[in-house]
């Protein structure tokens, strides 16, 4: 059950993050067309790049803070399992 939800949690933390960059990039392009018609003269391709820059600072800042929490998981099951091994073997050998 830990496993399938952690599982589960990996992949949403990926679909959430690339959801972010592909929305604000969208957000850029609608901002752009939006200040064209203001008579403001911003490309398209400018505006969507600057959207998805954005997006990669927010999606790293708000999903690389899960990831990073995921990692210490796994990391901390490795620890486990390590010692676990370790404390048995050393039960053997006494």
């Amino acid at each position: 059950m830990n496993k399938a939800l952690a599982a589960t949690i990996r992949f949403l933390n990926a679909a959430l993050a690339l959801l972010i960059i592909i929305g604000c990039a969208a957000a850029g392009t609608t901002i752009s067309s939006y200040l064209q018609t203001l008579g403001v003269n911003v490309s398209v391709g400018s505006a969507t790049l600057i959207g998805l820059f954005f997006g990669f600072i927010i999606a790293t800042a708000l999903c690389g803070i899960l990831a990073i929490f995921i990692e210490i998981r796994s990391e901390l099951i490795l620890i486990r399992k390590f010692l676990e091994e370790n404390l048995i073997q050393k039960r053997i050998e006494n």
